[in-house]
């Protein structure tokens, strides 16, 4: 933020915060002020202006309006004194002041108007009025000393010490935060007064408090010191005469009167203890009368709980007062009988009023269920009832006339229930045959009667009712039964029933159903109107599942009819393919496939056109089309399958064709034309790594008399100084088949070793030897060995050479299966190579044997040529020394890894 707008925004919020609230509080005023104000302001303006008498009229109007305003009484007040009508001014003074007693202004201008009409009356020498109005002066603003001083001191010169003495209190009252300032003179001279008129009553303590509130008064005065020497000159007689004084009075049993001489005694000597012994015994005994007194009252007006209230604490101040002991008891005593004798009585009261109520509700209840019988119509009821009734209150003659009343309209009940029945049986008879028109005009003849049993009868009419097809007469019907049974499964029964004649489905479902879930064989047709709401509540949705069910039934006929022309299209592909008629497939598939837009099931399309091209020899289009399928479905057997073989029929070397040319000879390992092309590829480019090593080994395990697969592998070795014992049949295969090799007897002699055959070893080293005798190959056996001992990974314990400083170790070369031996030894079972001829000849003892230059007609191969070093730096072998290429991997000169 700016520091310019840092420094003035908050003042300039607290300003606008201040503002609103200014605005705010103005305008709350404005709101609470009442109308009244409006003529205060105008007063006050008039009254600025001494235009007191429109001043006064605003007064008076705003007092018309709230005579409780205290401000306007005030303003009037002074109006009214300037006007000289001083009465009326001293009256609206004194209203203001009870309105607010704490106005000072207007207690000010009430005592000034008392004090000017004190000094009148004390100009025409009234000297009782001077006192009046200076009494009232002072009453009105008692804060002014002055004033005190005047009224004293006349009340002294009277020698009216009682009215000094009243006045004292209002004195200290009003002037506390003059004395704390102790600078009023007159205050002093005040209290002073009122000192005098407490010593001359001899009231000490009294004295002693007022005189020590006029030395809080710093101002030197000798009237106060004298007033003090002689309270202590004089304390102790004067306290012993009062003593005297109330001695007497108590001896007189005038507790109260000797109460207060012992307290003036006791203000002038506090230390004398035969005083306030004497006080303590006369408060005992005063506390002691006032209990008495107390229980005597109320024991005398009957309140016997409070006067034993009282004698209790009458007795805790004298516990071994026998009398009060005993009036405790003859108290309680009294009281225990007469709380016994009234729960008696209230228990024999409440015993007599609950029979009679028990009585008198049996009663009721009877004439209750007799009047309501009555009323339904069940006579016989209602005579057995008010008969019990009877027995309750014998010779009641209400009951008498309503037991007369009631077998009188037994006897008529019974002669109409006859003929009811009568009529109502042959009615069910009408029904029953079918004559609903008859059943229906005997029915409505009985309904009209209302003493007939309307809850038996108006089911049938309503039944009637509704097979004539009247359904409006029947719901007046069902209305009447519902007013007699409101709660019926009946009703709700004819109510559905109705609506569903209306056609009202849905008013007719809710009733109907509430009926069904309870009873379903609650009427022979409710089962039938229960299936047509159904129907009629669900049948757009049966219609629209019907309609979608259709629908989906048609889709899946399409599906099914879609699945079946493509099965049969596929079928027809492979009727043609395992007939050989491939002429006739391939421009179906081509047209299929050049259609625009979406074909299903393309990619398997695809790749019975490429097998189409691969039958046809078309091997290009073939591997274009096997390749489509395999750059979306790089997992489709079938595509890669085609794609190999086409890959294998145009010869392709590519890195892609390999890889797919041996995965086609993975999925069928008996094709040695795959095999043979991926070894011939491999030597062409002399590739040495873990797949080409792998076609290889597998190339001479299937076809042993592979001579250039031999050497390939032996020289390779060699380059690399790895010699294994699983290597050892390869440098045999190579040794004889071009024995002028000594890298060939050296290899075999390390894989010997590594094999721990040394008998072995030594023998071909010999062999080596003779044929070879200057070579160092083989007469730096040691070395040699040690040298292949750390690079082959089939070194034992015998070559504890340790590499040597600053050697690289060679990469773990995977171990290659060795060929079969030339000896007789079995080879092991898990050997891939021991299934191979040995090249050793079967010794014939008739025939020479054949020359070496004889014995193997096949040129050996090349030797491997060293790469040239690149121009510029070259990396130095860490084992011989000798300078490579920067992008050679093995060293030129010892075949040994550079990194």
């Amino acid at each position: 933020m700016d520091p310019c707008r840092s420094r003035w925004f908050p003042a300039f919020r607290r300003g606008v915060l201040l503002l609103s609230g200014i605005l705010f509080l103005c305008g709350w005023t404005a709101l609470l002020a009442g109308p009244e104000q409006d003529f205060i302001k105008r007063g006050r303006d008039h009254y600025g202006l001494f235009q007191y008498d429109k001043a006064k009229e605003n007064f008076d109007k705003a007092i018309q309006l709230d005579p409780s305003c205290a401000e306007a009484h005030f303003y009037l007040g002074l109006c009214l004194r300037k006007l000289n009508q001083f009465d009326p001014a001293l009256r609206a003074f004194e209203r203001s002041l009870e309105l607010e007693p704490g106005d000072l202004d207007c207690q000010k201008a009430l005592a000034a108007m008392y004090i000017q009409m004190a000094k009148d009356q004390q100009t025409s020498g009234s000297r009782d009025k001077t006192i009046l109005f200076l009494s009232k002066a002072c009453a009105a603003y008692p804060q002014n000393s002055h004033n005190w001083v005047s009224l004293l001191e006349m009340y002294q010169q009277d020698r009216r010490w009682n009215e000094i003495v009243k006045c004292g209190p209002t004195i200290k009252k009003a002037n506390r935060d003059a004395l704390d300032v102790g600078d009023d003179k007159n205050l002093q001279t005040a209290l002073i007064i009122v000192a005098t008129a407490y010593k001359a009553q001899q009231d000490h303590a009294k004295t002693k408090e007022y005189l020590n509130l006029a030395g809080m008064i710093r101002h030197p005065n000798d009237l106060l010191v004298q007033m003090k020497n002689d309270l202590a000159a004089h304390s102790k007689d004067v306290a012993n005469g009062f003593l005297e004084e109330g001695r007497s009075l108590f001896e007189q049993k005038k507790y109260k009167a000797a109460l207060d001489v012992l307290l003036k005694a006791q203000g002038a000597d506090s230390s004398n203890q035969e005083i306030n012994d004497l006080v303590d015994k006369i408060r005992h005994e005063v506390t002691l009368a006032d209990f008495t007194l107390a229980a005597n009252e109320a024991e005398q007006k009957g309140e016997f709980d409070v006067a034993l209230e009282n004698l209790n604490r009458a007795l805790a101040f004298d516990a071994t007062n026998q009398k009060i002991q005993d009036r405790i008891a003859s108290i309680t005593d009294f009281v225990e009988k007469r709380d016994r004798a009234i729960a008696r009585k209230k228990a024999e009261d409440l015993a007599r009023r609950q029979a009679a109520a028990e009585k008198k509700g049996k009663l009721d209840v009877i004439l209750k269920a007799a009047q309501d019988n009555e009323k339904k119509g069940a006579f016989d009821a209602a005579l057995i009832s008010y008969q019990q009734a009877l027995a309750f209150d014998k010779g009641n003659p209400e009951i008498l006339a309503a037991i007369e009343r009631a077998e009188k309209g037994a006897a008529d009940q019974k002669s109409r229930l006859e003929h009811f029945s009568e009529e109502f049986g042959r009615a069910e008879v009408q029904i029953r045959d079918g004559q609903h028109d008859q059943a229906y005009g005997i029915l409505s003849e009985l309904a009209n009667e209302p003493l007939n049993p309307q809850e038996r009868l108006l089911p049938p009419l309503i039944e009637v009712c509704l097979e004539l097809g009247k359904l409006d007469e029947a719901d007046q019907h069902v209305g009447r039964l519902a007013a007699l049974q409101p709660e019926s499964d009946t009703v709700a029964y004819f109510r559905g029933t109705i609506a569903f004649h209306r056609g009202d489905m849905a008013g007719a479902r809710e009733p109907l159903y509430k009926i069904y879930e309870k009873d379903r064989t609650f009427r022979p047709a409710l089962n039938g109107m229960i299936w047509r709401l159904w129907y009629e509540k669900y049948k757009w949705g049966l219609f629209l599942a019907g309609f979608f069910i259709f629908l989906q039934l048609g889709k899946w006929g399409l599906e099914l009819v879609a699945r079946l022309k493509k099965a049969h299209a596929e079928a027809a592909v492979e009727r043609a393919l395992a007939s050989g008629q491939v002429d006739q497939i391939i421009p179906i598939l081509e047209a299929k496939l050049n259609e625009p837009g979406f074909v299903e099931n393309r990619k398997q399309l695809t790749v019975s056109l490429a097998e189409a091209y691969l039958r046809k020899n078309r091997f290009q289009e073939a591997a274009q089309r096997a390749s489509e399928v395999v750059q979306k479905d790089s997992r489709n057997a079938q595509a890669l399958r085609i794609l190999g073989e086409a890959y294998f029929q145009l010869g392709e070397t590519n890195s892609d064709a390999i890889e797919k040319i041996y995965n086609l000879y993975k999925l069928d390992e008996s094709r040695k034309d795959l095999l043979t092309f991926l070894a011939n590829h491999f030597r062409s480019i002399q590739a040495d790594h873990k797949l080409a090593l792998e076609v290889l080994q597998k190339q001479i395990s299937l076809m042993p008399d592979d001579q250039e697969t031999v050497f390939y592998l032996a020289d390779l070795f060699v380059k690399r100084q790895n010699f294994q014992a699983a290597h050892q049949r390869i440098f045999e295969r190579a040794s004889k088949l071009n024995p002028d090799r000594p890298e060939y007897w050296h290899g075999l002699v390390q894989c010997l070793n590594q094999a721990n055959k040394p008998d072995e070893a030594n023998r071909v080293l010999e062999k080596a030897q003779e044929k070879w005798p200057g070579s160092d190959l083989f007469t730096r056996r040691s070395q040699v060995i040690s040298t292949a001992g750390r690079f082959g990974r089939g070194s034992t314990a015998s070559s504890p050479m340790p590499s040597l400083p600053g050697e690289t170790p060679l990469p773990s070369i995977p171990e290659e299966p060795p060929l079969p031996s030339l000896t007789d030894e079995p080879p092991p079972p898990d050997n891939p190579l021991a299934a191979l001829p040995s090249l050793e000849p079967e010794p014939e003892p008739n025939l020479p044997a054949p020359a070496p230059g004889e014995a193997f007609e096949l040129p050996p191969l090349p030797p491997l040529q060293q790469a040239p070093p690149a121009s510029g730096e070259g990396i130095a072998c860490p084992s011989c020394g000798a300078n490579n290429g920067p992008r050679e991997y093995y060293c030129g000169t010892c075949g040994k890894p550079l990194r």
